[in-house]
């Protein structure tokens, strides 16, 4: 069995003087690599192939394609935790067969904020900027539930499920709590103003 690639490991590494390129295998997500070059430069790199591109069988099965290396940044910039959850996003995306290549790399490429660092930049360089009357509602939406939910998701990699599971979490009601400044929440019009919040957001 494969030994997971730790942060450790990669230091210890990076450390050493080296001829030639040495990768470093993830045992976590299959096909996960970080490539670390003769000047000490490390990229992440993610080995996949797309269902589908390789046709359908008689009976309807997607046939995996050609392997593919997509890159996913360079280390420390896109930390071991990081590169772990984009690789696991590419995946499902490949086994999907959703994206071609070229979209699955720019998208995996791009790196980008957090949902919670682009909700804190939305709330002050928009919202409260502009003073919009919604403030408060919009700034419920993100603390009571997107932050909660997805904050931590690059902005970048968000897919359609996580997007749904955050629905569904909104959708639940949960009734006054016992402060005085707690508020009953949830609820489909709470899941509609969610879905509105994060589409502006992320434009």
């Amino acid at each position: 069995m494969m030994k997971k690639l730790t942060d450790a490991a990669i230091r210890a590494s990076l450390s050493k003087d080296r001829t030639r390129r040495v990768d470093l295998v993830d045992g976590t997500v299959p096909g996960l690599t970080l490539r670390i070059g003769r000047t000490h430069g490390a990229t992440w790199s993610l080995l996949i192939r797309i269902a589908g591109e390789g046709g359908v069988t008689n009976r309807g099965f997607a046939l995996k394609g050609a392997k593919h290396w997509v890159s996913l940044g360079s280390y420390p910039q896109v930390s071991l935790e990081m590169a772990r959850a984009r690789a696991s996003q590419c995946l499902d995306q490949a086994k999907r067969g959703e994206q071609l290549i070229d979209e699955l790399e720019q998208a995996t490429t791009a790196g980008g904020p957090s949902i919670a660092a682009l909700a804190e930049g939305f709330l002050s360089d928009y919202v409260r900027l502009k003073e919009l009357r919604a403030a408060r509602k919009y700034e419920m939406a993100i603390r009571v539930h997107i932050v909660p939910e997805v904050g931590r998701v690059l902005a970048d990699v968000l897919s359609r499920d996580q997007v749904r599971g955050l629905m569904k979490a909104a959708m639940v009601r949960v009734p006054r709590g016992s402060g005085g400044k707690d508020r009953p929440r949830g609820g489909k019009e709470a899941a509609r103003t969610v879905v509105g919040v994060l589409r502006k957001m992320i434009n």
